[in-house]
């Protein structure tokens, strides 16, 4: 005999053969079947106590000592009604036997083979079945005398060593009691349960045990609370021809909501992908889906453990963090989500062995997302990634994605080669965005820093590409090292808000981008070779050093210029390179700076790269007027001291006279 939980079983041989256990409040006799294999139930000669159980009695039926046939367990006459006394257990010990195949009977054009009722007021009717195998079971329905009176804690045990197969388990929804419960079914280790047909309204607590359903949609109009509750270990659930087939096809259902507590798991065998139910929650279990498993439309997961297999979020679909959470799998495609992933202040780690692609919106507040080792990040067009947080991945964002921080500083990308590729939009709003690379970061279409008149950071300490067509606009600074080799490209162009609401550049720039209401505190050397590169209010600060390539008397091909429509604003150094071995002579001009109307000056100008021969020299005599720059001969010394005695000896002779 195994101990005694809440259970439901037995079987009929005559029409309309039904066991119904009901809820009494009377003490509890014990009577033990004697009737071997085809004795009657309601004769008192088949019992050990000459009392057949019913009021007040309960129930053994006790194969194990002698159970000769295969073919009928026992038999029950029409319409014979077993009552169960309050507390009382009906327990059916196999003796390791297999029961056989038990016809099924009707009422009302429906298979039943028994009733497990409950009763107001604290009484509960089990049923529990060791040691052995019951082979079609029928249908088992837990059911009351009354609506209000319904279940109360009545319960089917399949005990260890125990294999029990049904053609359908339910309560009726018309008599579903939410105060107090649901019955439910539990399931010891090495304990089987299979239902070939549909459970409704019932609640399964897997312990160790085996759920099986060989339909292809088991939960039809399930409206109850979860069907699967209570500590989940080492199940798996299967379902059928292939296991627990949520497979994506037309015909196919889901999984109803169910929990994964912590050091427990759930596995999930099917042919294809699993689509979870309504709500499934991980309190630190793990659910193991070798073939994946999907969240559909309206459904969510949510909590912190592992999802171990491929991960599918479909539009409209929703993952939510409440600790740490690892979804997917190392193989190609992962994990992928068009749905809403909800890091929140947690960490989420994503498993993919290629890209793990968000096509749906990922949230933080202020926690991080994660690659697996190896993998990376993707937004798909229309995916997203807002808040404030860490984004620790190798990352790719595609054309239409967003990256939008709020409410704190977001940092994305990975210190590895390609650590960031973006071709979206990127808002830091009044926030810093920190871009990590390894090598200079790939800017997209659109890079918008500040909002509501307060300024944005963003940071790319390796430089960064902002190709032809792509723009960065608003109010704030662009932080990167002052260094050529980690400079930011600006092909595309630059506009800040207005001249009292500019961007502002740290660190070294170039390219043949344009530029508006733009401040330069680091380096800038315009173009890519000599260009040249149109400004609008371009100032240069204190700290800002200009570089003008020379290389021949042409403009924009040999020599950089700088033209700005606007106000420029000149301050910090002016620095001349000369090269492609170029070699000015005196009369050279150069034409370096047009501007609409300008203030200041340069506070150094460096010729340290620009030296020319002996005898010429630069003059920037014209710099502030006209922008020009030119070299001119210098007067050799012995030519000078001829030229001062030719003046001594006529001021002499003027003298005498």
């Amino acid at each position: 005999m195994v101990s005694f939980y809440r259970v439901f079983c037995c079987v009929g041989l005559f029409a309309f053969g039904v066991l119904l256990l009901q809820g009494q409040t009377l003490g509890q006799i014990t009577s033990t079947w004697t009737g071997g294999a085809y004795g009657t139930w309601n004769s008192a000669a088949n019992w050990n106590n000459g009392s057949v159980p019913g009021q007040p009695h309960n129930g053994v039926a006790d194969f194990g000592g002698g159970f000769q046939s295969v073919a009928v367990p026992f038999q029950l006459n029409s319409f014979t009604r077993i009552q169960k006394i309050s507390g009382g257990v009906l327990e059916l010990n196999l003796g390791g036997l297999t029961m056989g195949t038990v016809p099924h009977y009707t009422m009302s054009g429906l298979p039943i083979t028994a009733f497990i009722g409950g009763e107001s007021g604290g009484a509960h009717a089990n049923i529990t079945v060791t040691n052995g195998t019951w082979n079609n079971a029928g249908r088992i329905q837990f059911l009351s005398t009354t609506a209000s009176s319904f279940n109360q804690g009545a319960s089917l045990t399949i005990g260890r060593n125990a294999n029990v197969s049904a053609e359908s388990i339910y309560a009726p929804i018309s008599q579903h009691l939410t105060t107090q419960g649901l019955p439910f079914v539990s399931i010891l280790s090495q304990g089987t349960l299979t239902v070939s047909g549909f459970s409704q309204q019932v609640q399964y607590r897997l312990n160790g045990g085996v759920l099986s359903f060989n339909s292809s949609n088991p939960f039809q109009g399930y409206s109850g609370p979860q069907p699967f509750t209570g500590s989940q270990s080492g199940v798996v659930m299967t379902w059928g021809t292939g296991g627990l087939q949520f497979t994506a096809t037309a015909t196919a259902d889901d999984l109803a909501s169910f929990s994964v507590a912590a050091g427990r798991s759930a596995t999930v065998h099917s042919t294809g992908v699993a689509n979870l139910g309504q709500t499934t929650n991980l309190t630190g279990g793990t659910i193991l889906a070798s073939n994946g498993v999907a969240i559909g439309q309206g459904r969510s997961l949510v909590g912190y453990g592992a999802v171990s297999g491929p991960v599918i979020g479909q539009a409209g679909s929703s993952i939510t963090a409440t600790g740490v959470l690892d979804l997917g799998s190392n193989v190609i495609g992962g994990f992928r989500t068009d749905g809403a992933l909800n890091v929140q202040s947690h960490k989420v780690r994503l498993h993919s062995q290629n890209q793990a692609l968000i096509g749906g919106v990922a949230s933080l507040s202020g926690g991080t997302l994660e690659s697996g080792t190896n993998g990376s990040i993707a937004l798909g067009s229309g995916g997203a990634i807002s808040g404030h947080g860490l984004v620790n991945a190798k990352f790719e964002g595609a054309a239409g994605s967003y990256i939008v921080a709020t409410g704190g500083n977001l940092t994305i990308g990975r210190e590895v080669t390609g650590g960031f590729f973006h071709l979206g939009q990127l808002a830091t709003s009044n926030n810093t965005v920190t871009v990590l690379n390894s090598t200079r970061s790939t800017l997209g279409n659109q890079t918008t820093l500040g909002v509501n008149d307060m300024a944005g950071t963003l940071i790319v300490s390796n430089g960064a590409f902002l190709e032809f067509g792509r723009t960065i606009t608003g109010f704030g600074t662009i932080d990167s090292q002052n260094v050529a080799s980690k400079a930011m490209i600006i092909n595309g162009d630059v506009i800040g808000n207005s001249a009292s609401q500019q961007l502002t550049f740290n660190g070294y720039v170039k390219g043949i981008g344009t530029f508006e209401n733009v401040v330069m505190n680091g380096t800038f050397a315009p173009g890519l070779s000599p260009a040249i590169s149109h400004v609008d209010n371009l100032t240069l600060g204190n700290n800002a050093v200009l570089e003008m390539e020379i290389g021949g008397l042409t403009p924009g091909s040999q020599y950089d210029k700088l033209i700005d429509s606007g106000l420029l604003a000149l301050n910090g150094t002016l620095k001349l390179i000369l090269i492609d071995g170029y070699n000015p002579t005196a009369g050279a001009t150069f034409d370096l700076i047009d501007w609409n109307s300008s203030i200041g000056s340069f506070a150094n100008i460096d010729f340290s790269l620009a030296g020319l021969d002996t005898g010429l020299a630069w003059d920037t005599s014209a710099l502030y007027t006209t922008g020009l720059v030119s070299v001119t001969a210098v007067p050799e010394p012995s030519a000078i001291l001829l030229v001062g005695s030719v003046m001594a000896m006529t001021v002499a002779r003027r003298r005498r006279t």
